[in-house]
Parts: C-alpha cells; sequence; structure tokens
C-alpha cells in the first residue's frame, strides 16, 4: 500500500483503491473490445463503387 501511495501521489488509501479500480475497469473494457475487434473478420475485396451506386 506504501509503494501504491507513494507510485499514485493519492493522498489516502482509499483514494489509491479509487484509482486501481478505475484502472482495472479500464483495462478489462480494452481487453474487451481488442477480443471483439479480433473477433470480426473484415474483407478486404469490398467493392466500394458497388456500395456506393446501390444507395
Amino acid at each position: 500500500m506504501e509503494q501504491a501511495l507513494r507510485l499514485s501521489h493519492a493522498k489516502t488509501k482509499k483514494e489509491v483503491v479509487e484509482i486501481a479500480l478505475q484502472n482495472f475497469v479500464r483495462t478489462q473494457q480494452r481487453q474487451q473490445l481488442m477480443a471483439l475487434c479480433v473477433s470480426v473478420q473484415w474483407e478486404d475485396n469490398i467493392d466500394l463503387n458497388s456500395a456506393e451506386s446501390s444507395g
């Protein structure tokens, strides 16, 4: 905890925990987004001209 207080420049233990939880949530959200990006398969041969003419 002392190291976390020093590294975070937080004034209280509660503030250290809040920072840690914010970082945890942000990390989890990034991981979920990356997993979603990996699961989506993009096609390289999209014909933009046909897409424009149909709309």
